[in-house]
């Protein structure tokens, strides 16, 4: 998995992640995701855009951070999810920050 970090207006992180979201990829991708404690509220988006494959280790690191980041009275948006686990997630209702391409311009954050 590679990893690119990227700060926009207002604090709001852009973490682009490409290639494959799994098991091997778990503590990098929580590194990149989990605010550090005592940190302001993170606002973050995921670009999920060069995402090839993602596994359900990839998926339950997503909805920890999206967690962590709304326990830390912040938020966290996924952005470009790759096709196959939009539904499984969507259906769990696990992880309301899920943004699909075609709602961006409706999200909020």
């Amino acid at each position: 998995m590679r990893v690119s970090v990227s700060e926009l207006r207002d604090g709001i992180k852009v973490v682009s992640l490409s290639e494959q979201i799994d098991y091997s990829s778990r503590g990098h991708l929580r590194h990149a995701l989990l605010p550090p404690h005592g940190a302001r509220p993170p606002q973050t988006v995921v670009d999920l855009s060069g995402v090839t494959f993602t596994d359900s280790t990839g998926i339950n690191a997503l909805i920890a951070a999206h967690r962590a980041a709304t326990t830390a009275h912040g938020w966290l948006s996924l952005a470009a999810p790759p096709q196959a686990p939009q539904e499984p997630v969507r259906a769990s209702r696990t992880c309301p920050g899920w943004v699909p391409p075609d709602d961006w311009s409706k999200s909020d954050g």
